[in-house]
């Protein structure tokens, strides 16, 4: 009887020798001035990416042979990690920063290298959410549709607001995406005047982002008009209409919750009324 865990350690062995290897190497990974050997057989039947890179869909050149692939774009550290482990089978993530494997899980992803995903998607999961790197982490999850682990910074967020509109140094190098995440967080409804001071600083340190998107969620309906005029109107960064059209959709929001208590109140007596009467009848 054979033992298929023999056949695959034989297979992985001889899979490994060809590693940067020119023997049988058809197509070249382009880096800048760099050129390294590389097997198409294995680059497509690791992801779908490669394989759609590797199949010339142009109807004129359907015939013509892809033998270079010019991935000057990727960090090249963090595509030999992605090569050796196609042709090894290994990986070491523990020897790798967090911000690596942030930026090594997007590429995975980048590549539909789904094994890779897994993988890589396990240790970005273990990563210490901190007040340094969770908006880098937010970012990822936000861009990639990961729930879970949008929840648990938010959840930081949550138990951390102090401490984040505290160290404004940080708080600046924070993605948009974050910062628009927790403006319209609870846990900051009471602390606007804060989140607005640490926005103006943000804006200041990142000129070339959209100017007014980093107010866009902020909780007005919860700053007093004194505090409006004193704070925030001076700066012109937030118009008057802005602030009572906030204030007014909060009016109108409670009002549509005050009907709904209502309603669910009424309804609530009638049912008790309703079940009242077939006891009696019956």
């Amino acid at each position: 009887m054979t033992d298929g865990r023999c056949q695959e350690t034989f297979t992985q062995k001889i899979i490994s020798k060809l590693y940067l290897s020119d023997s049988f190497s058809d197509v070249s990974l382009k880096f800048g001035d760099e050129s390294l050997p590389a097997h198409k057989l294995l680059l497509a039947a690791s992801c779908p990416k490669f394989s759609e890179l590797l199949t010339n869909d142009d109807e004129n050149k359907q015939n013509e042979t892809v033998r270079e692939l010019d991935v000057s774009h990727i960090s090249k550290q963090l595509f030999m990690v992605v090569l050796k482990y196609i042709y090894w089978g290994l990986i070491d993530l523990k020897s790798m920063s967090d911000d690596d494997i942030m930026k090594l899980y997007s590429l995975t992803e980048e590549l539909q290298f789904h094994e890779l995903i897994q993988i890589v998607g396990k240790a970005l999961n273990e990563i210490t959410v901190t007040v340094e790197n969770v908006g880098k982490i937010y970012e990822v999850a936000d861009r990639f549709k990961l729930l879970a682990l949008n929840k648990k910074c938010i959840d930081f967020v949550d138990k951390n607001t102090t401490r984040i509109l505290k160290k404004l140094e940080i708080f600046t190098k924070y993605p948009l995406c974050f910062i628009k995440a927790i403006s319209e967080l609870e846990s900051f409804s009471r602390k606007q005047l804060e989140l607005f001071e640490a926005n103006v600083k943000w804006r200041e340190i990142n000129p070339e982002s959209n100017s007014t998107a980093v107010f866009q969620n902020m909780r007005l309906d919860f700053v007093e008009p004194d505090k409006f005029d004193e704070v925030i109107r001076p700066t012109g960064l937030i118009s008057d209409n802005q602030y009572f059209n906030a204030h007014r959709q909060k009016k109108i929001n409670s009002s549509k919750i005050r009907k709904t208590v209502i309603v669910v109140f009424f309804s609530y007596i009638l049912m008790c009324l309703f079940s009242l009467i077939q006891r009696l009848l019956s």
